[in-house]
C-alpha cells in the first residue's frame, strides 16, 4: 500500500487511514474545492484599525510569498527575518503565501516546481496560520521547519508541537478540503499582487510590507544587486516596519 507522509495527504487511491497527528480516521477527500465554504487566507493577530480614542494599534502586515522548501526562502527567514521578529515581532502581522499552482492533474490538486512534498508543506503552512493567531509563533514554526528543509513536511509535526499547536487540528485541515481551499485563496492572492514592474509574483521569497513591495530575495546579493530589492539588511527591514507602525515604537526599532 502507498504510505502517506506523516499521515497527511493520502494518495487519491488510498482508503481510510489513521492520521499521524491523531487517532481520527479520515476517508480520502476528493480533490475538489467547495467554493461556497472556502476558508479565507488571513493575516494573523492583526486587530482592526483603531478609532481616534483607542490605544490599540494595527500591526504592520508582512506578506512573504514563498515555497516551503525554497533555499532562498530558508536563507531569508534564518538570516534576516528571524532577527527582525526578535526585535520588532510585536509590530508584525505575518502572512505566508505559498506560490503553488493549481493543477487538476497533480496528485493533490496543486503542484510546485519543488515537488509534492513542497505542496504538502504549503498545506501545513496555510492551516497553521489559519488556526493559530500568533505571528511570533508562526515565524518560530517556520524557522524550525527550515532548519532541515529536506525533511519538510515530515519535520513539521514536531515543529507544530514545539509551538503548542494542536496537531490533530492542523492534520485534519491539511488533509481535507479546508487546506486546499486555503491554498486556492493563496493562489488568488498571488495573482492579485504584482511586483513594481507589473510582473506576476513567481520568485520565492518575494516580500511585501504594508502592501508595498520590498524584495525578491536571493541569497547571493552580488548576483541580485539593488534591481530586485529595495531593502536588504535586518536593520532596513526593521526600519521599514517601524516607519509604518502608527503607535509607540518599542526599543527594537532603535539601532543603538
Amino acid at each position: 500500500s502507498t504510505q502517506s507522509t506523516w499521515g497527511i495527504l493520502p494518495s487519491p487511491e488510498m482508503g481510510p487511514l489513521t492520521l499521524c497527528f491523531s487517532t481520527l480516521l479520515l476517508m480520502v477527500v476528493p480533490f475538489v474545492l467547495c467554493g461556497s465554504t472556502a476558508s479565507t487566507l488571513e493575516y494573523v493577530d492583526n486587530p482592526p484599525r483603531p478609532s481616534n480614542n483607542s490605544k490599540t494599534y494595527a500591526k504592520v502586515p508582512v506578506d512573504i510569498y514563498m515555497l516551503p522548501k525554497s533555499p532562498n526562502f530558508r536563507d531569508f527567514m534564518l538570516k534576516i527575518f528571524s532577527q527582525v521578529m526578535v526585535r520588532v515581532g510585536e509590530l508584525v502581522s505575518l502572512r505566508f503565501v505559498p506560490l503553488v499552482t493549481e493543477n487538476k492533474a497533480a496528485q493533490y490538486g496543486y503542484s510546485s516546481r519543488l515537488g509534492d512534498d513542497d505542496v504538502k508543506g504549503a498545506l501545513i503552512y496555510v492551516c497553521v496560520q489559519k488556526h493559530y493567531n500568533d505571528s511570533s509563533k508562526l515565524a518560530q514554526f517556520s524557522k524550525c521547519s527550515l532548519a532541515k528543509p529536506r525533511d519538510i513536511p515530515e519535520n513539521m509535526r514536531g515543529c507544530c508541537e514545539k509551538q503548542g499547536y494542536n496537531t490533530s487540528v492542523v492534520g485534519k485541515c491539511a488533509s481535507g478540503t479546508e487546506g486546499r481551499a486555503l491554498l486556492r485563496d493563496s493562489v488568488a492572492t498571488a495573482r492579485r499582487q504584482q511586483t513594481p514592474n507589473g510582473a506576476p509574483i513567481t520568485w520565492s521569497p518575494t516580500i511585501f510590507i504594508d502592501s508595498h513591495w520590498q524584495c525578491n530575495y536571493h541569497s547571493n546579493y552580488e548576483y541580485v544587486g539593488t534591481r530586485d530589492c529595495s531593502i536588504t539588511t535586518t536593520d532596513e527591514y526593521v526600519d521599514e516596519i517601524c516607519g509604518r507602525y502608527r503607535g509607540p515604537l518599542p526599543k527594537g526599532c532603535s539601532r543603538s
